[in-house]
């Protein structure tokens, strides 16, 4: 599953070579690429950030299972153990790239976000409710 980029200018496509197996999704913020490698729903992946023609590839965080980058931030879901409730919402600064915690103790691995909270499905019984975790750390 490669990724490619295209010169809006002039039309011209080149095929990147992000990772070996395919990006799952990718966000272009502050002159840099954020993007995570193919995965499926039980296999948290990695966060990667490189240039945006595809150079200088690196590692920000492990065992991601969900990210969006929000002004000067990513937002990313981190599951520590998919089985326990041991996972988090973190919250990167991308210029210091230093990550503070924003909610712990969850008990599912993904979700998506949005610029006031993380928004999930939870099966409880035979009923599916959506679930929205703030940032400020209250959960409705």
């Amino acid at each position: 599953m490669p990724n490619y980029m295209v010169n809006v200018k002039n039309g011209k496509v080149t095929k990147l070579s992000l990772t070996e197996y395919g990006t799952y999704k990718f966000q272009i913020a502050g002159g840099k690429l954020y993007f995570d490698i193919f995965r499926t729903v039980s296999a948290p992946s990695v966060l990667f950030t490189a240039n945006p023609d595809g150079s200088d590839v690196k590692v920000l965080v492990e065992g991601v299972s969900n990210f969006e980058v929000i002004d000067d931030k990513i937002y990313y879901f981190k599951a520590e153990d998919i089985t326990k409730n041991t996972n988090k919402i973190m919250c990167m600064d991308i210029k210091t790239q230093e990550s503070t915690l924003v909610r712990d103790n969850m008990e599912y691995i993904s979700g998506g976000f949005t610029g006031y909270g993380m928004i999930s499905d939870k099966q409880i019984g035979q009923t599916m409710y959506t679930v929205i975790d703030y940032y400020d750390g209250r959960s409705e």
